[in-house]
């Protein structure tokens, strides 16, 4: 079997004709993401945030235009807005966590997802707060989807990785 790094092998003795070999390796913060475990309650969406986070999600994902008002998207909007992405610009959003808020610009009702790479943020209360990343590269994204039409309008992210 394969083993993940790091393992360190160490003889440790040598007797009766018999070699004792032990694997050894450091402590680490995260042996389940080092063995390649993933807990059950780890999952990493989509979520619909609630509307007491709107205003600090509405800055990222409408920068250039301040949103009017925020609305709580249905789950049958999410999935065709997801089907949307995988055709798109972001097929891979199983390693993604996403997050989803209505928003209204410009007199238009437009879903968001704000979405960055899961494994940095287990921890964190994402399926409850806005993940605000000021860098971070293309790993965090946004996009705009119109429901009405289910047409992404609009898609950007933090940047080169």
């Amino acid at each position: 079997a394969r083993l993940p790094l790091p393992w360190f092998a160490a003889v440790i003795a040598f007797t009766g004709g018999v070699l004792f070999v032990f694997l050894l390796r450091p402590a680490s913060l995260n042996p389940a993401k080092d063995l390649g475990l993933t807990p059950k309650n780890r999952t990493t969406g989509p979520v619909l945030l609630p509307l007491t986070e709107a205003s600090r999600l509405g800055q990222i994902c409408s920068p250039e235009r301040t949103p009017s008002a925020f609305w709580q998207p249905t789950h049958g909007q999410v999935e065709r807005f997801e089907r949307a992405l995988r055709e798109g610009p972001r097929p891979d959003l199983q390693r993604s966590i996403r997050q989803y808020l209505g928003l209204v610009v410009d007199a238009r009702s437009v879903l968001c997802i704000n979405a960055g790479p899961a494994e940095r943020h287990w921890d964190d209360p994402w399926k409850t707060q806005a993940i605000v990343v000021e860098d971070g590269g293309r790993a965090y994204w946004r996009a705009l989807f119109d429901p009405t039409t289910d047409q992404l309008v609009g898609f950007n992210s933090n940047g080169s990785p």
